[in-house]
């Protein structure tokens, strides 16, 4: 123990005992959950998920993404908004509570909390969820919200276009990454979208249209494929206009503009499956299973090209949603705005 608490002292020289205590007690805390749902129901989706997968798709180091952006946060975070955003982070377990009693002081500056927020992130055992939870309430403060954005964005980066060749787009099952948009050709022309969660008995996520209840629903890989062996292609977003121009005439398919990281893709994917109905009535052109997967990665249904030859001629470049929850709101908003036309 002695050991553990000099540990301590060489990242944090004024840690008490008190304070060595609370921090594990948080970093235990998140364990605890998932084994108690794991308990209550070994079935579930979400419980072997947290197992299997504790966490999105980190592809930037958090430490330093925080390190970079910590003098705009001060910047942009006032004193007279210290004292909510303070109370949030601790009311989500973002901060502990010797923090949040420093910070309700008078004299506190926001040096002081982003310091904070960066000593529990070297001790949480999952510093990229930490991190993206952490941004998340940060991003309610409007000051703040370009700045998160951009944050998440260096974190969770999607790498699709990384991952494709130049001639073809086919990946194999065991390279596909949770997140990801592929397709397969249903017929010569045709081809079906969905998003890869990759979680047990739910590999994909789509918009089926094949039967008379045409619905968001989950699926296997083999059931998204319909029982037969087809080819799985990955759709690559942020490519070049060269590339995009040239799919048209090659079996590739590519999007020029940005996507959202993949786990806000996954997030967005999973709500309209547990909301199917919100997503609205199924259209083979204006509402298909494309649309829903390019909706799912950028938060736009006006990029899907199969059967608007148009949308393959790479004019300008579509601005994108950064999280699945400003894809939501642009979604409702343009519902309640159809609705009045």
């Amino acid at each position: 123990m002695k050991a553990l608490h000099e540990k301590w002292l060489e990242v944090y020289p004024h840690a008490s005992w008190r304070e060595v205590i609370t921090a594990l007690r948080e970093c235990e805390k998140d364990l605890y959950k998932t084994i108690k749902l794991y308990v209550i129901d070994p079935n579930s989706i979400r419980a072997v998920h947290m197992i299997t997968n504790p966490g999105p798709i980190i592809t930037g180091n958090p430490k330093d993404i925080l390190r970079t952006h910590s003098s705009q946060i001060v910047e942009s975070i006032s004193i007279d908004r210290i004292r909510n955003i303070t109370r949030s982070l601790y009311a989500k377990g973002l901060i502990p509570n010797d923090t949040k009693q420093e910070m309700l002081k008078d004299d506190v500056k926001a040096t002081s909390l982003t310091n904070a927020i960066e000593q529990k992130l070297k001790f949480s055992p999952n510093p990229g969820q930490y991190f993206i939870d952490v941004c998340h309430e940060l991003e309610k403060e409007p000051t703040l919200k370009d700045i998160t954005k951009s944050m998440i964005s260096e974190l969770v980066k999607d790498d699709s276009n990384d991952r494709v060749g130049y001639i073809s787009c086919v990946i194999a099952r065991e390279d596909l990454k949770p997140g990801d948009h592929i397709h397969v050709y249903t017929s010569a022309i045709y081809t079906h979208h969905g998003i890869y969660i990759g979680e047990p008995n739910c590999d994909m996520i789509h918009f089926s249209g094949e039967s008379k209840l045409k619905e968001i629903r989950k699926a296997t890989i083999d059931e998204f494929c319909e029982g037969k062996t087809l080819r799985l292609y990955l759709v690559s977003y942020n490519c070049s206009k060269a590339t995009k121009f040239s799919s048209f005439f090659r079996s590739t398919s590519c999007h020029i503009e940005k996507a959202m990281p993949p786990s806000e893709t996954v997030k967005l994917a999973l709500h309209f499956l547990n909301y199917p109905k919100e997503w609205g009535e199924y259209h083979i052109k204006n509402n298909n299973s494309e649309v829903f997967a390019c909706f799912c990665k950028t938060g736009r249904m006006d990029i899907a090209a199969q059967l608007h030859p148009l949308r393959w001629i790479p004019i300008f470049e579509n601005l994108t949603c950064e999280t699945y929850k400003e894809a939501l709101e642009n979604y409702r908003k343009m519902k309640r705005q159809s609705l009045y036309q």
